[in-house]
């Protein structure tokens, strides 16, 4: 059974951006791992919600990257 987190706060202010809240389900055992990095302090994540923002903000930078690659091999 999955679980579901928020990842922003409707109105919280991050970085000069206006954040607004979105539900995701998680499987228990991928957020048990969350939990893990968040409380080893990794790269300082301070809250899910920074760990799973930043995961997406990394994975949209390599879709980019791996996008840009296949239109100039073209």
């Amino acid at each position: 059974m999955g679980v579901t987190i928020f990842i922003f706060n409707k109105g919280v202010c991050y970085m000069g951006v206006t954040m607004s809240y979105q539900g995701v389900n998680l499987p228990k055992p991928l957020l048990k791992e969350v939990d893990d990095v968040v409380k080893r302090g990794y790269r300082g994540y301070r809250s899910r919600a920074e760990f799973v923002a930043d995961a997406i903000r990394r994975y949209l930078d390599e879709i980019t990257k791996q996008e840009q690659a296949m239109v100039v091999s073209k």
